[in-house]
């Protein structure tokens, strides 16, 4: 899909914070209320935006645990055993973010946990379910220094 420039002051202003409206999005790029409602539906439907999020903070929720996990699979493993691996991780609440990579590490995961235990456990499961998973290292986040999913879009 092609994008213009309203479309990437509209998707950097709703980046910020998905709550504004055409409303407040149209002195912002000049044009209509209307107007910037269809580039937005229009934005949704071409999956462009794929969808709205609260970002919450873990520690005022009972998370006093972030993590950063690396994960490698062992070489013999089942072809559709990193499907299910995947599926597994996206099923997980306490599995914040998840991605595949290349090199040493197979995935990287942001994990939330309410503590030690917690993390031990749903460890201990994953290996038990997902016996393709080789080996992994813990990284404890000490402080959240940017958080957010934002794109920057515009010209390059």
């Amino acid at each position: 899909m092609k994008l213009d420039r309203k479309d990437a002051l509209i998707l950097n202003a709703l980046q910020q914070d998905a709550r504004l409206t055409g409303d407040d999005l149209g002195p912002l790029v000049h044009l209509s209320s209307a107007a910037c409602n269809r580039r937005i539906k229009r934005l949704r439907d071409a999956g462009v935006i794929e969808g709205e999020v609260v970002i919450v903070s873990p520690e005022r929720v009972g998370f006093s645990l972030l993590l950063t996990v690396l994960m490698s699979l062992k070489s013999d493993h089942a072809p559709d055993a990193v499907d299910r691996l995947k599926a597994a991780l996206r099923d997980r609440p306490e599995v914040i973010n998840a991605v595949s990579v290349a090199g040493h590490w197979d995935f990287v995961l942001t994990v939330a946990a309410t503590g030690p235990d917690r993390y031990e456990v749903m460890m201990r499961e994953l290996r038990a379910e997902h016996p393709c998973l080789d080996g992994s290292e813990a990284l404890l986040v000490l402080d959240r220094i940017k958080v957010g999913l934002s794109i920057p879009v515009g010209p390059k």
